[in-house]
């Protein structure tokens, strides 16, 4: 915990981000100096014990999803008329 893992460099500074949690750095799907990614796409994943990074299954987290979309609550839609005054 407290190591830093990455550095994360857009066009106005470059931030070093450290580990949040304590573990092993298993994998890594981004190479270094990779340019353009993806705001919320996984960079790498830890693991808890040192047995685990060999057999560290990472398909799960690899596989594309559909993004979720929030819909708008009723609130949101609502068409608001002005009150008279």
């Amino acid at each position: 915990m407290g190591d830093i893992i990455c550095e994360i460099q857009t066009d106005k500074a470059t931030i070093g981000f450290e580990s949040q949690e304590d573990g092993y750095l298993a994998k890594i799907l981004v190479p270094m100096d990779a340019k353009n990614v993806e705001v919320g796409k996984l960079i790498g994943l830890l693991v808890e014990e040192k047995k685990d990074i060999e057999t560290v299954d990472i398909s799960k987290y690899t596989q594309k999803t559909a993004p979720v979309v929030p819909t708008p609550s009723k609130t949101q839609t609502q068409d608001v008329k002005p009150q008279p005054t």
